[in-house]
């Protein structure tokens, strides 16, 4: 999937099926944008959907396992380990041994307000992970773990640390980690 040239369109049952760029169910279908707001800034950040054309059937039985899709361009990585009609996928980078995405969780934590005036109560946080091609381990990436990574290259350490809000820059003190020193 790195060094291909041309990416196969399709969705992926398996990390395998990513990796060997050869997803195993096609499909007909248009991405949609979605926004979602996220807790760490006033932008929206986005993720996106598929929609699939109303007069052709789904490409696959809902619950079917899955990992992504490719557009035939880009990778997406689905939320969900099953297909359904609605899944949110989160777009990915490949970086070195690393593919990088940028997600969000949404926490409940039940209802507020009284009478009529009541309301959900929930909060979005983004969250920056980052998966081992090789070992498929999936890392969230926090300040911790972004200064071990970063502890090579005092200039971005130094950059780092004069951020002020740190947790809206952890991925691209990640990529620019990874770009200057690629793992061996």
């Amino acid at each position: 999937m790195f060094k291909a040239l041309v990416k196969q369109k399709g969705i992926y049952r398996t990390f395998e099926e990513f990796k060997n760029n050869a997803p195993s169910i096609p499909y007909d279908a248009e991405w949609i944008r979605i926004k979602e707001l996220s807790k760490i800034s006033d932008d929206p950040f986005s993720s996106y959907t598929l929609k699939f054309k109303k007069e052709q059937p789904l490409p696959c039985e809902k619950k079917t396992p899955i990992w992504g899709f490719c557009d035939g361009f880009d990778v997406f990585i689905s939320r969900s380990k099953v297909f359904k009609e609605n899944n949110i996928y989160d777009r990915v980078l490949y970086i070195g041994q690393y593919i990088y995405y940028r997600s969000t969780k949404t926490y409940g934590s039940g209802f507020s307000g009284g009478g009529s005036g009541m309301a959900a109560m929930t909060s979005t946080d983004v969250m920056d992970l980052a998966i081992h091609v090789k070992t498929k381990q999936v890392v969230e990436l926090d300040e911790d773990n972004i200064r071990t990574i970063i502890a090579i290259d005092q200039d971005l350490l130094n950059g780092f640390d004069q951020q002020k809000d740190k947790r809206r820059i952890l991925g691209a003190y990640f990529i620019k980690s990874l770009q200057r020193h690629p793992p061996k």
